[in-house]
């Protein structure tokens, strides 16, 4: 009898070890995108005008890769969304369960060139005025995508502004 109490016991004890080990790296791998969901985060998102998703998305607290940055995370699959009044981003299922959607309103998105070492091709990032430390590295086809469907702009290009910035 006692054997079977401690048994299960200490299987008890190991299951909970498991299972806050798996919720401490939840929200160790989540902290870069928690970071933009404080100034960005909804619980619910409007009717979505169009979809993509991308394979790979970085949010760093950089535009550029430094040698030994830090502040960076990379995502898998992120489901981008085209809204009336701006661009959704949300971690798609399982790998997101407890991340809240973002979304950026158009009026102060800023999309720029970039380079990034560990994304092959070209790569911008994405960024809002609002939230000047947090960026959306992506590869440069997302933001082509995302210009093309923006309603309050129509078509634009990303690359033209940039020139115009610098």
């Amino acid at each position: 009898m006692i054997d079977t109490l401690s048994t299960a016991f200490s299987a008890a004890v190991g299951v909970l070890v498991l299972i806050g080990l798996f919720v401490f790296l939840q929200r160790a791998e989540m902290k870069q995108w928690n970071v933009l969901a404080r100034r960005f985060g909804v619980t619910a998102l409007p009717e979505i005008l169009a979809r993509k998703t991308a394979a790979l998305v970085v949010v760093s607290d950089r535009p550029r890769r430094e040698l030994f940055a830090t502040g960076y995370h990379k995502y898998p699959p992120v489901v981008f969304a085209v809204h009336e009044n701006g661009l959704s981003l949300r971690i798609a299922k399982p790998f997101g369960l407890a991340a809240n959607p973002l979304l950026l309103p158009f009026d102060g998105l800023v999309i720029q060139p970039t380079t990034w070492q560990d994304i092959a091709g070209e790569v911008v990032a994405i960024s809002h005025e609002r939230g000047p430390d947090a960026y959306i590295i992506a590869h440069a086809e997302m933001a082509e995508w995302i210009e093309a469907r923006r309603p309050d702009l129509g078509e634009r290009d990303y690359r033209a502004a940039a020139r115009a910035c610098a």
